[in-house]
């Protein structure tokens, strides 16, 4: 998954803060995404890997520090597992995740 973030209100870092979480783990702490970036309106994407449960769940919270968290989009991105074969390196199948 891939969140997209851009700081379009304030001018210098320091100024909104936050923690995400993702599926009960802490994947950032204390994020600025003008310290981030160096910028305002200057766009950072940051990608990790989740995974949905049983239900096709992915729970994603924001939880602000300084100033309210905010997040410019959240991109939910199927995967795809490729088995090899051990002798030859060939591709033996694919696995695609099914749509949530």
């Amino acid at each position: 998954m891939r969140l997209h973030l851009a700081e379009i209100y304030f001018t210098a870092s320091g100024q909104r803060t936050f923690n995400v979480v993702i599926n009960g783990t802490t994947v950032l702490t204390n994020y600025d995404i003008y310290a981030a970036t160096g910028a305002r309106y200057k766009a950072v994407v940051r990608e990790f890997t989740a995974t949905a449960d049983s239900q096709g769940r992915i729970v994603i919270n924001f939880n602000s520090v300084i100033n309210n968290a905010k997040s410019s989009g959240i991109e939910i991105i199927r995967s795809t597992i490729v088995f090899l074969d051990d002798t030859s390196g060939k591709i033996r199948g694919l696995f695609q995740a099914p749509d949530l």
